[in-house]
């Protein structure tokens, strides 16, 4: 149960890491920027001759390196973000695995004390019982034979 939890944990994390990602605004203009540029070579595509389309093929296509150089800047960036706090959170989950490992030991020695607590309370309850037998048939012997003497 506690490390089902802790798994959710770490997909949330990891969500909310990539929404994090999502939702920056230089990616989003990388992105804007490619979906621009792919339209206006559709476009221009359909107007130019074949000299003026390879003009413009080797513009567009120095801005796309240029922009993927970027995008591939940040997505090691993020990459980089994102092992830091991989390593993190391992280190978190070492530290709880240990915690629990000490927990269960506290858990089984408290209830080892309480089983052999319990194992002689049952062994003198026993002995209790068979003593007062021994003695009410001791103390009935007694006087059966204090009846005869008299």
């Amino acid at each position: 149960m506690a490390l089902s939890k802790l798994q959710q944990k770490l997909q949330n994390q990891f969500h909310n890491l990539v929404n994090q990602l999502s939702e920056k605004e230089q990616i989003k203009k990388i992105i804007n920027d490619v979906q621009i540029k792919t339209e206006n070579i559709q476009n221009q595509i359909k107007q130019v001759s074949a000299h003026e389309a390879i003009k413009i093929y080797k513009t567009l296509a120095k801005q796309a390196i240029e922009t993927e150089k970027k995008l591939e800047n940040e997505v090691e960036h993020l990459v980089e973000q994102f092992k830091n706090k991989a390593d993190i959170v391992e280190l978190q989950l070492s530290e709880y695995i240990k915690k629990a490992k000490e927990q269960r030991m506290n858990i089984e020695s408290i209830l080892q004390k309480k089983i052999k607590k319990h194992e002689t309370k049952k062994t003198a309850k026993t002995t209790k019982k068979s003593s007062p037998k021994i003695k009410s048939k001791l103390t009935t012997k007694k006087a059966t034979v204090k009846k005869a003497k008299k």
